[in-house]
């Protein structure tokens, strides 16, 4: 063959490396970078869930017995300064009429609480080695979104973190065991365990604010374009000790809440998923799928709402 065919072929295969191979490289990066962005989310949804829990065991003690007081002791401090600089009685009503210290209060808590779930959220995700060893990137971590026992028992979390080029988000929203959400005019007085699943069902439709017909397709409330599914599942049960059967049926939950629309008098906008969960610990593998759970939930706009009512005596 002659020189310049074999110097031509050379040449055309030197161009080819020379653009395929910053391809590959930049290919190989984001195939990485995804990699991370997903360990990334999956530990972030982990941490969030245990730290949900413990709030909700927690929390609303210290609310109750902390937080409460100090609220007074700055209710009766604010009269005070009121009444001592303020001589005009009109004056003094005008800024009660208009500035509402109970909302003020109200968003102090919440500033308070949230610092105390940014430290408990480090703490979990400190428990994975791939962080704690500065292999994966987490930043910027903020619960800026978050909400606590306003007008409720509830707390609502929302997690927003960077992940390299990523932002990355998660929500959820969990029942303080002591107080909870629940109608207490119609709290079961036996354990809603042993109940059948179809009498577990009602009972609890009742005590978390089922409102329509029980035959009504899919949700059991609606309120201002939300639709509201209430379900439960006893993950004590020896079918979803193994496996990933307790995965699955939640999913199915979600799955069947995200597709429905509603109807004419009724237009569903938002969802959200009302789990009532008994107040007994879950296995790591539950843990596991919960983490999974979170995030399927998330890109499915589930909002996922999990209530823990009473123990499970399996």
């Amino acid at each position: 063959m002659p020189d310049h065919i074999l110097k031509e072929k050379k040449g055309s295969v030197s161009l080819e490396a020379a653009i395929l191979l910053p391809l590959i490289i930049i290919l190989f990066v984001v195939f990485i970078c995804l990699i991370n962005c997903v360990i990334a989310q999956d530990c972030i949804n982990q941490s969030l869930y245990k730290t949900a829990d413990f709030m909700s065991r927690y929390a609303f003690v210290y609310n109750e017995k902390g937080m409460k007081t100090l609220e007074k002791k700055v209710f009766e401090k604010i009269d005070e300064l009121i009444s001592e600089y303020i001589e005009s009685e009109k004056i003094r009503d005008k800024i009660y009429q208009y500035i509402d210290f109970n909302k003020l209060v109200e968003y102090t808590d919440d500033l308070i609480y949230r610092q105390i779930a940014l430290g408990v959220f480090h703490i979990y995700l400190n428990e994975s080695e791939l962080y704690k060893k500065g292999l994966l990137r987490i930043e910027d971590i903020t619960f800026e979104e978050s909400k606590f026992f306003n007008s409720n028992d509830d707390i609502v979390l929302k997690v927003k973190a960077k992940s390299g080029m990523f932002h990355l988000k998660s929500a959820i929203r969990i029942g303080c065991w002591i107080g909870g959400k629940f109608d207490s005019s119609i709290v079961s007085s036996d354990n809603v365990w042993d109940m059948d699943n179809f009498t577990r069902g009602r009972t609890l439709r009742d005590i978390f604010g089922g409102t329509l017909p029980y035959d009504y397709p899919v949700i059991a409330a609606y309120s201002n374009g939300t639709g509201i599914s209430i379900k439960s599942i006893d993950h004590t049960a020896a079918s979803y000790q193994t496996g990933n059967h307790f995965e699955m049926t939640i999913r199915q939950m979600i799955d069947k809440l995200a597709d429905y629309k509603g109807d004419n008098n009724r237009p569903v906008t938002s969802r959200i998923l009302i789990l009532v969960m008994p107040e007994n610990k879950m296995n790591i593998n539950q843990n596991s799928s919960m983490s999974r759970i979170i995030s399927y939930a998330n890109t499915k706009n589930v909002f996922l709402d999990i209530q823990l009512y009473q123990e499970s005596k399996k």
